[in-house]
């Protein structure tokens, strides 16, 4: 809990609850973001969160959502199936380096806009020429 950071939630729940055991997330009763109201808190699990929002009206989805109905912008789907060179070494695709390198989603697309030293595009030639 102390000397690293936290999200007020998680410590309001910490502090009056006792600890959080891994895996575990601080729900919201009330479905204010930033409430830390100690009875407002409660255990939950990701998957518990996610159901709730959802049945709450809280995720957009299918219409509601700003994307329904809409093509993906010309180039968004092949980006990322496109291959890559993470750390030196070839992957066919985004989406494969960051499994096999244990990485968020969206890692290697954010190296690929902001760290070239990390990571780089190549052609899919180039792909498989080194196969």
């Amino acid at each position: 809990m102390f000397g690293k950071m936290t999200a007020t939630h998680r410590f309001s729940y910490e502090l009056h609850k006792g600890p959080i055991p891994d895996g575990m997330h601080v729900l919201h009763s009330c479905d204010v973001k930033r409430c830390i109201n100690p009875e407002h808190l409660r255990l939950g699990t990701h998957a518990e969160n996610m159901r709730e929002a959802a049945e709450r009206g809280l995720m957009l989805s299918g219409p509601r959502h700003p994307r329904f109905g809409k093509p993906y912008p010309p180039g968004i789907k092949n980006r990322l199936s496109k291959p890559v060179v993470v750390f030196g070494k070839m992957y066919s695709s985004q989406k494969e380096a960051e499994r096999h390198l244990g990485l968020g989603s969206g890692t290697v697309r954010f190296w690929l806009l902001n760290a070239p030293h990390k990571a780089r595009s190549i052609s899919q030639k180039e792909y498989e020429s080194s196969c």
